[in-house]
């Protein structure tokens, strides 16, 4: 129960950022727009996307998948040590 929590606190917390960045206006591409939009939209979709296939319970998307055994979550600790 612990780990779906956190999940969903990781879900907010990701939509609480992919939201503040539609109030970031310094870097202006596209008229009112930059890169910044764009890139809180493509979160909001994989939020989107990922949930959806979690309450269908269907076959996991790429996304969710850990063919190795953690081994990325080993790579990410060592890239990020001293």
């Amino acid at each position: 129960m612990a780990h779906k929590a956190l999940g969903h606190v990781w879900v907010g917390a990701m939509g609480v950022v992919a939201m503040s960045g539609f109030w970031i206006h310094e870097f202006q591409w596209f008229g009112p727009f930059s890169i910044i939009h764009v890139l809180s939209l493509l979160v909001f979709a994989t939020l989107i996307y990922v949930i959806r296939a979690i309450r269908r319970g269907g076959p996991r998307p790429p996304v969710l998948r850990d063919p190795g055994g953690g081994v990325r979550w080993h790579r990410a600790a060592l890239t990020l040590s001293p």
